[in-house]
């Protein structure tokens, strides 16, 4: 489906940091770019542009605010060498969050003097010309710059400057305020509800249709938003600063992950709160070795909460995990007292200003998306603007899945089926991938069975059957082995991608074979020396690196939060040193049992980053019903068991909640759930009995690739036995197993 005139719209401020050049005079230019069949194709053609790329070499974007006539040469000092005790003089460029990030520079830094410039407000006010910028750039030792088409202006008008050059992100999101938007009559901007020319989407769609005050009131309510698309802009909106980052080299994952934490982290789409402007003046400070304190913004004036700030709604709020309310938040007068105002308040005011114009001249490209072009109908459908007279139980009419006699006592045990709405089916030709413990390997082998498209660039299909097979290809879709924990599955990444070399070396084995340390049992035999080891991973990485930026769908499977890791930075391991090579060193090792916190940012980081390197990416998550070996805390290891699956579970909960393309997938009810007692558990109470795995992959194949509900009964009960004896002996690869043969 192509693209909607507000995803350009948010593209041209997310990527290019300005507005469309009025609706009339950039219609051609929205019409073009409509064309574009998703929003990642329309992101990438943004990243790739001349404006975006310093293609431009006219720098249209803003030399329209500098009159210069000549280039000028400058001096070409960079801040190589910059003795920390002396005055660094910085000067910064860019809309009105500059100020707050050099205003956190001068307070962090004692050596730092910055001088902010509001583009367009300044030059307006004749504070740039020509020759006073040319004066600017030549006395800065670094210069801080926002947008690519600024960078691109002063290095072609001022050579010798671009190693001073910084470039730094500008931060619009509109996933906590949706709503909150822009509207014009005849190309001007209009004002509203005394929030100057922010303005509702929905106050203003009702008033250009004639809907009443009180009416009006009514729309602002959970099945309108779910109708027009609200809870959708989190998930564009993370997608969008990720991409940003990436293109100008800022961590944006770990910072998302940061300011997430911490709720809504915008006063309004565009305006950020002061810490996102302090983490962004911090990275710069690190990113250029200059000394600086952390902390500063608790204690700096955050100017941007002067002006009008947006509320996050009480439902999208609570979609997010978040505070919400109704109160709206005016401009105020210097050291006064916020003037905060209501909904009703908000919209009669609002209400007021449009009256000034004729009814349905208010303009937006909101409009023309598809919730707004049905809002009409879906209100007669269902009659929002009647307040509802009856006072029915809040469980009448729910399905017969929310109610555990009539979807659990009495159906059969194998035909139980817990799965109610499942995102986007399995295709055939989407690359499916999986990862996790040992449980995933059953999915591994099942999806490849029956014939979808699994996927696994490190196959060693140069070796012969056996050697694959006794060497661990094919077990996940590339060979990492077990990833337990989420805080391996991120740090897999990272090591994939280049950005995280762990300091632990090769562990030798008592045989003086070495083993990889991330991945200690893939080769049996082990490595001859260290290099064959760095070189085996090097290979493998690059598969992992593969994998991740061409999947379609990852399965992964959580199954541990204990783990052991290292103290020199943070690397964590499948098994304890010592399990399977190597040795446990306290001064250098240490056993580590995640929080839910803890499980839970791993996670959340690792999905944010999978999106910044493919946003089309989907993922399945599931909690392995395996129990764990042995448990190393001071507790019986039923009590850690519980614990740990109580973690995973509630984690994949909040993600699936949090992020659209992520959903849960109950391999673990099946397997552990009273209606079955423990009967899908072999004798030894951990090992999963095939015909536990047929009623997971019946019911997981039934909703994602739509499998008949009877696909899983096709075999025998003797031919499940025969092949669960095979898996258990030759198949399925538990790396903890070797604990428990530990001498």
């Amino acid at each position: 489906m192509p693209v909607s005139q507000v995803a350009v719209e948010w593209a041209f401020r997310l990527f290019l940091g300005r507005e469309i050049a009025g609706l009339e005079s950039g219609k051609k230019t929205v019409e073009n770019l409509c064309k574009f069949q998703n929003e990642q194709a329309l992101a990438e053609a943004f990243v790739k542009c001349d404006e975006f790329r310093l293609k431009n070499t006219q720098g249209k974007g803003f030399s329209k605010y500098i009159e210069c006539i000549e280039p000028h040469e400058v001096r070409k000092r960079t801040l190589e060498g910059f003795d920390p005790s002396a005055r660094i003089k910085i000067s910064a460029f860019g809309n009105c969050q500059v100020e707050g990030i050099g205003n956190v520079i001068e307070a962090c830094c004692k050596g730092a003097h910055v001088k902010s410039y509001h583009i367009g407000v300044d030059a307006n006010r004749a504070k740039l010309n020509g020759k006073a910028f040319a004066s600017i750039i030549n006395e800065s030792d670094l210069i801080l710059l926002q947008g690519l088409d600024v960078v691109n202006t002063i290095s072609k008008l001022y050579t010798g400057s671009e190693k001073r050059i910084r470039v730094i992100p500008s931060i619009t999101f509109n996933g906590y305020q949706p709503d909150n938007d822009y509207v014009t009559v005849k190309n001007f901007p209009i004002m509203g509800g005394g929030l100057g020319n922010y303005i509702s989407i929905l106050a203003s769609y009702c008033w250009n249709h004639g809907v009443s005050i009180e009416n009006t009131l009514e729309m602002f309510r959970d099945e309108v938003y779910e109708h027009l698309g609200y809870y959708n802009y989190i998930t564009s909106s993370r997608n969008g600063l990720i991409r940003l980052g990436q293109a100008i080299d800022f961590p944006m994952p770990e910072l998302l992950l940061k300011w997430m934490s911490k709720g809504c982290f915008m006063h309004s789409i565009n305006h950020p709160k002061l810490f996102v402007l302090a983490d962004i003046a911090y990275e710069l400070l690190r990113k250029n070795s200059i000394e600086h304190s952390r902390g500063i913004e608790s204690y700096v004036h955050d100017q941007l909460a002067d002006s009008v700030c947006w509320p996050v709604y009480p439902e999208i709020a609570a979609r997010n995990s978040i505070g919400g309310s109704y109160l709206f938040k005016r401009v105020g007068l210097p050291n006064s007292l916020p003037e905060m105002i209501n909904l009703e308040e908000f919209v009669t005011a609002s209400f007021t200003e449009y009256n000034k114009y004729e009814k349905g001249s208010l303009q937006s490209p909101r409009f023309q998306e598809e919730g707004f072009q049905s809002l009409g109908q879906f209100i007669k459908q269902k009659k929002i603007s009647q307040k509802s007279k009856t006072n029915k139980n809040p469980y009448s009419g729910l399905s017969e899945s929310c109610f555990w006699r009539k979807s659990v006592a009495a159906v059969t045990p194998d035909s139980l089926d817990p799965v109610v709405a499942p995102l986007q089916g399995i295709g055939r030709e989407d690359r499916v991938a999986t990862a996790g413990s040992c449980f995933a390997q059953h999915i591994a082998k099942r999806l490849s069975t029956e014939g979808f498209n699994y996927y696994f660039p490190e196959d060693g299909s140069a070796l012969q059957e056996e050697e694959r097979k006794e060497r661990h290809y094919g077990v996940f879709s590339c060979r990492y082995g077990n990833l337990y924990t989420t805080r391996q599955l991120v740090q897999l990444f990272d090591r994939s991608m280049g950005r995280f070399t762990p300091k632990e070396g090769a562990w030798q084995r008592p045989d003086g074979r070495y083993v990889d340390p991330f991945r200690p049992q893939i080769e049996p035999a082990g490595f001859e020396s260290e290099a064959d080891m760095l070189s085996s991973r090097s290979e493998h990485l690059a598969c992992v690196k593969e994998l991740f930026s061409k999947l379609d769908i990852l399965v992964f499977t959580l199954g541990l939060t204990e783990s052991w890791e290292s103290l020199e930075d943070g690397a964590v391991f499948p098994l304890a040193p010592g399990v399977a090579g190597g040795a446990m060193v306290p001064s250098r090792h240490r056993f580590r049992n995640l929080t839910a916190k803890e499980v839970a940012d791993d996670l959340e980081l690792f999905l944010l980053k999978l999106q910044g390197v493919n946003p089309k990416a989907r993922v399945i998550l599931t909690v392995s019903p395996v129990p764990l070996i042995a448990t190393y805390e001071n507790r019986h290891v039923l009590v850690s068991n519980t614990h740990s699956k109580s973690v995973l579970r509630t984690v994949a909960g909040e993600m699936v909640s949090r992020y659209s393309n992520c959903d849960y997938f109950p391999s673990y009810e099946i397997i552990t759930g009273q209606h079955v007692g423990n009967g899908y558990l072999e004798e030894d109470l951990r090992s999963v009995r095939p015909e536990g795995v047929d009623h997971v992959m019946w019911v997981f194949l039934k909703h994602y690739a739509g499998k008949a509900a009877t696909a899983s009964k096709t075999s025998s009960k003797r031919e499940s036995e025969q092949r669960s004896a095979i898996e258990r002996i030759n198949d399925i690869i538990c790396d903890e197993e070797i604990i428990d043969k530990t001498p």
